[in-house]
């Protein structure tokens, strides 16, 4: 699949998933939840992805909250989808993270979706796991010790100042 197309073919599989991906995010705007304690943005979006008909490994790397979906043969280049879905203290979800939650959630899908299959030569994994604000400084949550040289490109979507 040459670039336009699976551009394409992303743009449409986000579309198709346009109203799911709403829903979600204002389930986890109405339920606002600190960091480390966002079990309902947790289950909210594993089960959006196992809807989606994709595994899911929830509670991972240790933290209650975590979660990683990773689809693919498991070999080439690892594809980390991040999404932030933890609320501020005192404003909620006013810092968007719902929408961020929603957006990486949506890449995800929409990558593994259309990510090339076995039978092709190239092989892409794609991994939706949570990355977290520590109240200092915007902190990935990722095991990428365990993984980084197989990590070939990470996204995780953030709101531009202004």
């Amino acid at each position: 699949m040459d670039r336009e197309t699976a551009k394409q073919a992303v743009i449409a599989e986000i579309d198709r998933r346009a109203d799911d991906l709403l829903r979600v995010s204002r389930e986890i705007h109405a339920h606002p939840e600190l960091a480390y304690e966002e079990h309902f943005a947790h289950d909210v979006l594993t089960e959006a992805i196992t809807g989606a008909g994709l595994p899911v490994t929830s509670h991972a790397y240790g933290l209650d909250t975590a979660f990683v979906s990773v689809t693919g043969p498991g070999e080439g280049p690892l594809v980390a989808v991040l999404c932030e879905y933890d609320a501020l203290p005192g404003i909620g979800h006013a810092c968007g993270h719902n929408i961020i939650a929603a957006a990486g959630l949506g890449a995800g899908l929409a990558a593994a979706a259309v990510a090339p299959r076995p039978a092709q030569s190239t092989a892409v994994q794609v991994s939706v796991a949570t990355a977290r604000r520590d109240g200092r400084a915007c902190s990935i949550e990722f095991p990428f010790g365990r993984c980084r040289s197989r990590v070939a490109w990470t996204c995780v979507r953030i709101r531009a100042p202004g």
